[in-house]
């Protein structure tokens, strides 16, 4: 009989195969392994106060929050200099930030000056005597830098008057770090100050 020989065609076909199998063993672990997506909310923090002065009129709405079109994204964004900012891939907004912000304002402004003194999602037809406010911000930018800048300005709007004051707020907040829990407590307290200047104004 004549020895079994071994062809180098046959060698390299089972080379190839085990490098498939370990290539396809390697891309399900990275799958598995990778980040997934976090979604995160904003919530009100401002601090419940039963003897806040109360506003001069007598019902306050809130009929507009204003963002700038980069930050009205489900994505979140950082921003790393002043002509570039990053978009973060793995931490997304659950809600769209501007209809967020806007009603996270309006329950820290509840908290402060009572709920009889906010009105809700729409203003009320029958009443007059209503103060209304726009939130346009300019800036509401986490940065590489470590901090939360803000720049808002409250537009406030006395019916049936009609007169606009204008009052700008610019702050910043250190960020605990870049992550999006971080993100969302800097910004949950930005709003909780910002629901506090705006009851001062009321006084």
């Amino acid at each position: 009989m004549f020895p079994l020989t071994s062809h180098s065609s046959l060698q390299t076909l089972s080379r190839m195969a085990a490098t498939a199998l370990l290539s396809a063993a390697l891309l399900s672990a990275g799958c598995l392994n990778s980040a997934k997506t976090r979604y995160f909310l904003l919530s009100p923090t401002a601090t419940p106060t039963a003897d806040a002065a109360k506003p001069t009129t007598s019902m306050v709405f809130i009929r507009n929050c204003q963002l700038p079109d980069y930050l009205d994204r489900t994505e979140m964004v950082m921003r790393k200099s002043q002509n570039e900012v990053v978009f973060r891939d793995f931490d997304n907004w659950a809600q769209m930030p501007e209809k967020m912000i806007q009603r996270i304002l309006r329950e820290n402004l509840i908290r402060i000056i009572g709920a009889e003194n906010v009105a809700g999602d729409k203003a009320p037809q029958s009443r007059s005597d209503i103060l209304q406010i726009d939130y346009e911000f300019n800036q509401l930018d986490p940065t590489t830098d470590g901090v939360l800048k803000v720049d808002v300005d409250c537009r406030l709007h006395t019916l049936p008057a009609k007169a606009e004051t204008i009052h700008n707020l610019s702050f910043t907040i250190p960020l605990a770090n870049e992550s999006g829990d971080a993100i969302a407590d800097a910004i949950n307290q930005a709003l909780a100050r910002i629901a506090e200047e705006t009851a001062a104004m009321l006084k």
